[in-house]
Order: structure tokens, then C-alpha cells, then sequence
């Protein structure tokens, strides 16, 4: 193995142990999510895991008594969901910003990603004359 070689193979090495001890840690993070949400009548508050789960929930007064049982549940849904969102959010800042193209990983995460332009139209080479059935408009060969 040539000098440059192997500073080329150690060079990757690092990297690799870079990325594997960010990725480490990010895990770590993500697995110490949690996230509480208080609704807006302040009779509920919920607080959800890193996995959204549930993990606690309180009726914060006697005052839901009072509410009838679909605007009780709406109500325990709506705080759920804020909770679970703040979650979603905290775990979008645990990832790398790392990804493929210009689709970052949290953008998967957040439901922000361009598919289109990270799953790009795929012809299996030699199945047809790209250029020309894209100017026609066809975007698969026709059998």
C-alpha cells in the first residue's frame, strides 16, 4: 500500500469514527425526547415520549366533569397531538444534517422533503431511448 493510499484509507477511518460518534449521540438525544403540552383550557396535560407515546396524563381539575364526552376528547386529542408535535420537532433537531441531495434527514422526519426531486424518474439503461419518450412524455417503456 502506497503512502497516499494509506493516508486516504486513514482519512476515512476518521471520518467513519466521526460520523459513527455523531450518530451515537444523536441517538442518545432522540432516546431522552420527551415533550408536555397543557391544553388551552388548562384542564389537560399530556406529556408524550420520543416514540410519541403516551407517558403521562392529568386532568389538571375537577373541571372536565363538566364537559361533555366528545368535547373532552377532543380536547385530550388536540393536547396529545400539540405534545407529539413538539416531540417530532425536538427530535428533528437530534439528527445530522446529513442527507441525500438537497433532502435533509429531518426534512424526512418533518414531512418536508422534496420526494421528487430525491426519488428522480428511473429508466433501467437500455430499455428505451430516454431522451426522446421524455419529450413525448413517457416516463416508463411501454411493453
Amino acid at each position: 500500500m502506497s503512502l497516499d493510499d494509506r493516508a486516504a484509507l486513514e482519512d476515512l477511518c476518521a471520518q467513519y469514527e466521526q460520523y459513527r460518534t455523531e450518530a451515537l449521540a444523536a441517538r442518545e438525544a432522540m432516546e431522552a425526547v420527551t415533550a408536555t403540552a397543557t391544553s388551552r383550557n388548562a384542564l389537560v396535560t399530556v406529556t408524550v415520549g420520543s416514540q410519541g407515546e403516551i407517558t403521562s396524563l392529568v386532568f389538571n381539575s375537577q373541571g372536565y366533569r363538566r364537559m361533555a364526552p366528545a368535547e373532552l376528547a377532543h380536547t385530550v386529542l388536540e393536547t396529545v397531538r400539540t405534545a407529539r408535535s413538539s416531540a417530532l420537532r425536538q427530535l428533528s433537531q437530534c439528527l445530522p444534517d446529513v442527507g441525500i441531495g438537497d433532502v435533509r434527514v429531518a426534512d424526512v422526519v418533518d414531512g418536508s422533503a422534496d420526494w421528487a426531486s430525491l426519488l428522480p424518474d428511473f429508466a433501467p439503461p437500455g430499455s428505451f431511448d430516454t431522451a426522446r419518450n421524455r419529450q413525448e412524455g413517457n416516463t416508463w417503456p411501454r411493453g
